[in-house]
């Protein structure tokens, strides 16, 4: 991260991935994921497109990085996770405002919470 070339790396191994709602029950009406705090190095996008509709509505906020450089590496970017957002219906805010728009242009990384919007 962040120029360091110091870091040592173990060797690759294969490991298994699965979409959370082929995982968890969701006919099961009695759960629910008030706080979900992700950081996954960019691949954010692809963990929002993995949950399904249902994982989605049961999840109150997510708590999340965004870093414009990592996204982008893995084809995604600042808008992209935003509008992935706001179309599984949360409201992003940043900085403790409402996001209106695209997120402000900036360098480095910055913290957003995404909140399930709620239904009047």
């Amino acid at each position: 991260d962040h120029g360091v070339d110091d870091q040592k790396f173990f060797a690759s191994i294969p490991i298994r991935v699965e979409c959370i709602d082929t995982i968890l029950n969701t006919d099961n009406l009695g759960w629910n994921v008030p706080l979900m705090k992700m950081d996954v190095q960019g691949f954010e996008c692809f963990v929002v497109d993995g949950m399904g509709a249902l994982v989605l509505k049961r999840i109150g906020i997510i708590a999340t990085e965004m870093a414009g450089k990592w996204l982008v590496a893995q084809g995604c970017s600042d808008t992209g996770l935003v509008n992935r957002m706001r179309a599984a219906d949360f409201d992003v805010m940043f900085r403790g405002k409402l996001l209106k728009g695209d997120p402000p242009p900036r360098h480095g990384n910055f913290d957003i919470l995404a909140v399930k919007r709620r239904e009047e």
